[in-house]
């Protein structure tokens, strides 16, 4: 399986380099060390979680959403230079995989005649306190922003990621990176006023 483009581009060098001990682990990941592995993917669950459930709003999908992330980097890591920052790879690779989803959500929706009613609701039904309704609220003002205002707004919020690290994840201009944060704030706060 040939890993997708910005795998390759994410991984090439173009983030900060790794400290000693991730590039000791990719190297063991890379010759399929599953305890290696097994370290690696106990190291960035819950980062890679975060963003999936940011994205996605819905605890199990971002469950579903992470373990592909580390399927994929587990089968990809043998075409990947030692020189990258793991954690950014996996970010983008939780982005991409959210929007993947997020777009077959949308299908579903539009044409859920076909495919049977989608699940929009909270699994765990009423908040119980008022830090879940925040949240709550939270995940449904981000769900009514555009994929990527969503995904720079969870990189920098929820991840903790600098405006640097996000231009390198998403391969974009620092400069651009903090004008479509200011922007996606702004909507942010416009869609969570009505």
């Amino acid at each position: 399986m040939k890993p997708p483009c910005w795998f390759v581009e994410c991984c090439a060098g173009t983030g900060a380099p790794a400290d000693s001990r991730e590039v000791q682990l990719l190297n063991y990941v890379q010759a399929h060390d599953r305890i290696a592995f097994r370290e690696t993917v106990e190291q960035l669950k819950s980062r890679v979680f975060a963003v999936s459930y940011a994205l996605l709003g819905n605890a199990s999908e971002a469950d579903v959403a992470a373990q592909k992330v580390f399927v994929r980097l587990y089968h990809t890591a043998g075409r990947v230079g030692w020189q990258h920052n793991l954690m950014q790879c996996a970010y983008r690779f939780a982005i991409d995989q959210c929007i993947v989803e997020l777009r077959r959500r949308r299908l579903r929706k539009l044409f859920g005649w076909l495919t049977g009613p989608a699940s929009m609701s909270d699994p765990n039904g009423l908040p119980a306190t008022d830090e879940d309704r925040v949240r709550i609220l939270v995940v449904r003002g981000l769900s009514k922003l555009p994929e990527k205002e969503r995904a720079l707004l969870v990189l920098k919020e929820v991840a903790d990621q600098t405006v640097e690290e996000i231009a390198d994840i998403v391969h974009l201009d620092p400069a651009t990176v903090r004008r479509r944060l200011f922007a996606a704030r702004q909507r942010f706060r416009t869609v969570c006023d009505r």
